[in-house]
């Protein structure tokens, strides 16, 4: 039943197409969203419309792929494990149409369901398709526009925007006998993530974050440069060059792009940097660089008589590194390949600013990289503990005495973040923490994460 990805699949809706192409691609390689969307969009010539269109669908199902199996399961009184993969990829976009997205009609919803299910897997496929959404079709009583949800939570569906979708019969667990329960299969996320966020935050607030997580991000972008900032573009608070583009189109397209002015950059990347305080001429090592985002920021505020240097150990993600230096002109850059365990082993000079932005588990990052909430299991943590304290405690061996060091992640989750940080301090007496902040999606745009600003006292063994 495999599907060759290189080869589009030729149907009515090029939108639809496409995002089957997407959902097929990540579950067959494993490819991340975002990589498997830029090959396949760049497979085909599609409008802008159809673009936003194939996007909102392929990323929205990802999102929302465990509320789409839930309902899918009480429509067909089948176990989504026993539906053939791809008839699944085609009953989860239908469903996806028919709930979250008012502007395609549900009959179209279903008739281009069934096209793709035939298409797919053959006319008994497209009767089955055609079966299980005309089935829960017959469940929905009424979607509702910008209104609180209204009577038995057990009944409904809230959707972004304000909307929710009301059912004939109770499909998701009481909120008051089952907290987690109702929250992770209405909107969309791990059981086990949610408990972990009632139990810190609250059931409001760990409300409040997973449907920051399923709303669609806004573009952000850094401008490099004060000079000719296009009027439509809007400042950031709090943070300069920092700008949100509304209704952007392809990143390519933007004014600026083409001359290296502007680059895609989220707020708390930006953070990050910040919480650096560089200045021109000073050495900076950026550990876990690529794709090199903050790379380029730190080597735009050092300027032409600074040096930043990439480390990462990947020489394939290094290459995006420097295709970005030679897009952007920028040349006080040099790359190194090497495991950020061990960086006393391949470098031997001192920084006085070291930017650490670990590997994590991304919990404050799902609205962007939405498969991330699927992958993660809850052993993961405690490897990436590990990993991380190991880079933290090789980058501080590089720091000079009076030099500063920010530990960043885009994670949420307190032992990855302050955890991490208070047992590095614990250990390294020459170190202080000099500040902290957390960013939460539901306050920044959809993006979380933290920054530690951590400073070697002076006279602190280098």
């Amino acid at each position: 039943m495999k599907r060759n990805g290189s080869h589009p699949l030729h149907l009515s809706s090029p939108a639809r197409a496409t995002a089957i192409e997407v959902l097929a691609e990540m579950r067959e390689q494993g490819t991340w969203a975002r990589e498997a969307l830029d090959q396949a969009l760049n497979r085909r010539e599609l409008s802008s419309r159809d673009r936003r269109l194939a996007t909102e669908l392929a990323y929205g199902v990802v999102r929302q792929r465990i509320t789409l199996d839930h309902l899918l399961e009480s429509a067909s009184g089948r176990r989504c494990g026993h539906i053939q993969p791809p008839v699944l990829d085609v009953l989860r976009l239908g469903l996806y149409q028919v709930l979250y997205l008012e502007r395609v009609p549900p009959a179209a919803a279903v008739h281009e369901t069934v096209s793709l299910a035939r298409s797919l897997a053959g006319k008994k496929a497209a009767g089955f398709a055609n079966a299980v959404l005309r089935s829960l079709l017959r469940m929905v009583v009424i979607p509702e526009q910008n209104e609180p949800m209204p009577g038995d939570p057990r009944f409904i569906l809230p959707c972004p925007a304000g909307r929710c979708v009301r059912f004939n019969r109770p499909l998701f667990p009481s909120p008051d006998e089952d907290s987690a329960g109702h929250l992770a299969l209405t909107q969309g996320h791990p059981r086990w993530l949610v408990e972990r966020w009632i139990q810190r935050f609250g059931r409001d607030v760990a409300e409040h974050i997973c449907r920051s997580n399923n709303e669609t991000p806004p573009l952000c972008i850094r401008w490099r440069g004060s000079q000719d900032i296009p009027p439509s573009f809007q400042p950031v608070p709090d943070l300069p060059g920092m700008f949100i583009i509304p209704h952007a189109g392809r990143v390519t397209d933007l004014p600026g792009f083409a001359e290296g002015r502007l680059v895609v950059q989220g707020p708390a990347s930006a953070r990050s940097v910040q919480a650096l305080q560089v200045r021109p001429g000073m050495e900076i090592l950026d550990v876990c660089a690529a794709p090199g985002v903050k790379t380029v920021h730190l080597a735009d505020l050092t300027g032409p008589t600074g040096r930043v240097v990439g480390v990462d150990n990947s020489f394939q993600r290094l290459g995006k590194l420097k295709e970005n230096m030679t897009r952007l002109r920028i040349m006080n850059v040099s790359s190194l390949v090497a495991d950020a365990t061990q960086l006393g082993s391949w470098l031997r000079r001192r920084f006085s600013r070291i930017l650490v932005d670990v590997p994590c588990s991304n919990s404050g990052e799902l609205t962007r990289r939405v498969e991330a909430r699927h992958r993660l299991r809850p052993g993961d943590l405690e490897a990436l503990m590990g990993l991380q304290s190991r880079v933290l405690e090789s980058a501080s061996q590089l720091l000079m005495p009076s030099g500063v060091m920010v530990y960043s992640t885009c994670s949420i989750e307190e032992e990855e973040c302050p955890g991490i940080v208070q047992s590095f301090l614990a250990r390294n007496p020459a170190f202080d923490l000099d500040g902290e902040q957390w960013f939460f999606p539901h306050d920044h745009a959809g993006v979380g994460g933290y920054a530690a600003r951590i400073v070697r006292k002076t006279g602190g063994k280098p």
